[in-house]
């Protein structure tokens, strides 16, 4: 009786690894691991572009190196990282839908994970027309440039540490549809923003400190607006037709 028990457990066994192996050769095809190191020089540059994607993007735990996780389900694309030329390049694209909510986005487009190799030094650059949910985390990451471009979407975007690195340029935030938060957005050391939302709501936390004067041109059409800067700080808001005396700004 141990006997027949034992090798019916063997065949169950060996039809589980089977079904295992199976499934795991299935989602490999969608599922796509590229390691990114950089050497001495830890300037890496970021180009995130595609038709639709999900992104949650944050500095890893070791020093010099990171890696991506992309995970196509119902749509495709491909990551690649150049090691000669440091330049981390995401395509995505989904099935062709009119919906564009980010609850349906965040269900079938492609979804990226990536872990940067922390204090490096990014050129970003991030165009999707569809985001579902975007989540970017620049703690322990110093960006030389920032642009953001997605029509629509639901996004996240803080930046906890202060950035070592000299932002070149306007750092560009636009969002035509959906909702947009961003925090701390002092360290980010930019004399030049510019916020421009279309349809929903935007809110923006400077931080605790302002650590140089910032010209912010905000631009937006249809939703709430949120502004919320450190006691204390001057602040001169022209290029409106609202009385703003009764909340305190000139």
């Amino acid at each position: 009786m141990a006997a027949k028990i034992n090798k019916s457990f063997f065949k169950c066994t060996l039809a589980v690894i089977w079904a295992a192996s199976m499934l795991f050769a299935q989602a490999g095809d969608k599922l796509d691991k590229t390691t990114l190191v950089h050497g001495q020089d830890p300037n890496i540059k970021i180009v995130l572009e595609g038709r639709g994607g999900n992104l949650n993007l944050q500095a890893g735990s070791t020093p010099g190196e990171g890696y991506t996780l992309t995970e196509y389900r119902d749509g495709r694309g491909f990551a690649t990282y150049d090691r000669m030329r440091q330049e981390l390049y995401w395509e995505s694209k989904m099935k062709y839908s009119l919906n564009r909510l980010s609850s349906h986005v965040t269900k079938v487009a492609p979804h990226m994970r990536a872990f940067l190799p922390p204090q490096s030094q990014l050129d970003f650059r991030l165009k999707i027309r569809t985001m579902g949910k975007g989540s970017m985390d620049f703690a322990d990451l110093n960006l030389q440039r920032f642009k953001m471009d997605i029509q629509y979407g639901d996004v996240d975007v803080a930046f906890p540490t202060v950035n070592k690195s000299i932002v070149r340029g306007e750092a560009k935030f636009h969002l035509m549809t959906g909702d947009m938060e961003i925090h701390e957005l002092a360290n980010l050391k930019a004399a030049d923003v510019k916020i421009n939302g279309g349809m929903g709501d935007i809110y923006v936390d400077f931080g605790p400190k302002l650590l140089q004067d910032m010209d912010v041109r905000l631009d937006h059409d249809i939703g709430r607006v949120t502004l919320v800067f450190p006691r204390g700080t001057k602040v001169f808001i022209t290029g409106t037709s609202r009385d703003l005396a009764p909340v305190g700004f000139e």
